[in-house]
């Protein structure tokens, strides 16, 4: 058992003022199980409000080695106070506050770590797009946020792996385009297949305006036929009122500039190169 366990320091404890002026969230004891990293921030507090957390660096040269000695007990006992007896028994052969902290982390924080990364792994290799609820860009940026998420924990996918998961992700339809493109090359790029894929979404945007276009100006033509015939004023006024819709970019009949389906397809190779 622990020399702290045999002996009472009361210039050890934390000062009573602490509890009525000191940090307004008090940690409770670890006991191996709840959030390392939140414990850990919470008790440097202490240790900073009651002038030691520099312990946590190791002795300084210009410290006497009798200062030394009173300075790191205060924050070794800090640290045990804060700790189940549980957790205390694994860290009890720890001589200096230095060493207990370094202990609970290899402990604790890579397990929380190894926990979290598996955690999100698995929400990436899960994730599938849906088309009737999220749109392409919307899920690409989504795939990119977990990729960057997982590379935080020092988790870095190759550009092979990166495309393979995202494939994975979307519906098959996407699968042959992509294939296509790779097909003639010897090494693969995220970004690249993702900016192929924007641009295709698009165009195909693109297309669909254009087919609802024709069909609204084949609409158009054959209430004109319809009318054709007819030699009254208001026959007439209809049929000049058709011929006026202009559109002041391509100067193509049926539509209006904000429907131009070459504008759009101009702002889609904008945007995307």
């Amino acid at each position: 058992m622990s020399e702290w366990h045999h002996h009472y320091y009361p210039e050890y404890e934390p000062d009573l003022d602490y509890y009525i002026n000191g940090p307004s969230r008090e940690p409770q004891k670890f006991n191996g199980k709840g959030d390392f990293r939140l414990w850990e921030v919470e008790v440097c507090d202490i240790l900073g409000y009651e002038g030691v957390v520099e312990a946590l660096d190791g002795k300084p040269d210009s410290m006497k080695q009798g200062e030394w000695k009173v300075f790191d007990e205060k924050a070794c006992s800090i640290l045990r106070f804060y700790l189940s007896e549980e957790v205390q028994n694994k860290v009890v052969a720890e001589k200096s506050s230095k060493d207990i902290l370094e202990k609970l982390e290899r402990l604790y924080l890579k397990k929380e770590s190894f926990i979290e990364r598996i955690s999100l792994k698995m929400q990436l290799y899960k994730m599938r797009m849906d088309e009737s609820t999220t749109s392409l860009r919307d899920h690409l940026e989504e795939f990119n946020r977990r990729v960057t998420e997982l590379s935080e924990f020092e988790v870095e996918l190759s550009e092979e792996d990166k495309v393979s998961i995202l494939l994975a992700s979307l519906p098959e339809k996407y699968n042959n385009l992509v294939m296509g493109m790779l097909y003639a090359k010897d090494s693969v790029d995220c970004y690249e297949v993702e900016e192929m894929l924007l641009f295709n979404d698009n165009r195909n945007a693109v297309a669909r305006n254009q087919n609802r276009n024709a069909e609204a100006k084949a609409g158009v033509t054959k209430d004109q036929g319809s009318c054709g015939g007819s030699k009254s004023s208001s026959g007439s006024s209809k049929s000049r009122n058709h011929k006026v819709v202009e559109c002041h970019y391509c100067h193509e009949i049926g539509h209006v500039l904000n429907h131009c389906p070459k504008l759009e397809l101009k702002k889609a190779r904008n945007m995307n190169f």
